[in-house]
């Protein structure tokens, strides 16, 4: 440890944070171009894709309900809400 850090130190360690951000976008521009081009990604997968977005889930699934609808078959769906789901954990553990 420094007993007493120059502006120098203090200056390189309050870069990292920048430097870790750029990495994390490099590294994860490469492993969504892997997943892509293996075909790793699932067809309903639409979360961290490029030109997939929560509409165009919504679309699909809804499109899929309707065509299911006119084939006279039962439709049914379960909506959570996880959004609070964090605030009941107990964070002292």
């Amino acid at each position: 440890l420094l007993s007493s850090p120059t502006s120098t130190t203090a200056m390189l360690i309050s870069i990292l944070p920048v430097l870790g951000k750029l990495m994390e976008g490099v590294m994860f521009k490469q492993i969504q171009h892997y997943f892509s081009v293996n075909g790793i990604y699932s067809d309903v997968q639409h979360a961290y894709r490029e030109g997939f977005s929560t509409s165009m889930a919504l679309t699909t699934l809804t499109d899929e309900w309707l065509g299911q609808i006119d084939r006279k078959l039962l439709v049914g769906v379960v909506l959570l809400d996880f959004s609070a789901a964090f605030d009941i954990v107990d964070h002292e553990i």
